[in-house]
């Protein structure tokens, strides 16, 4: 038990120093996808932990599903920022909140 605890502490400390670095790097579109995946597998593996340590398969299940819905989204944003590449010839934030319609 105090092995799951010691986990999950370092799992939210993780969790806030990515949450931190999402605000530093706010101009790179590239950097805040990768922070997002970050933060959501971080809530993931601090989900599975707190099933595990009430032993419940459930949240273990439901952490099986996370994981998919996290892939198809990295995956969804990727292109999304590969055509807008293609298009556009940058991928600055700055260029992009700049579009309107």
């Amino acid at each position: 038990m105090l092995i799951l605890n010691n986990f999950s502490i370092i799992i939210n400390i993780l969790f806030l120093l990515n949450l931190i670095g999402f605000f530093y790097y706010l101009k790179n579109i590239l950097k805040i996808l990768i922070i997002t995946e970050l933060l959501m597998l971080f809530i993931n593996l601090n989900l599975l932990i707190t099933s595990i340590s009430i032993d419940d398969l459930i949240g273990q299940i439901f952490t099986l599903f996370i994981l998919a819905i996290i892939a198809a989204e990295s995956a969804i944003s990727l292109v999304i920022i590969i055509n807008f590449y293609k298009k556009k010839n940058s991928i600055n934030l700055e260029y992009i909140n700049s579009i309107k319609g």
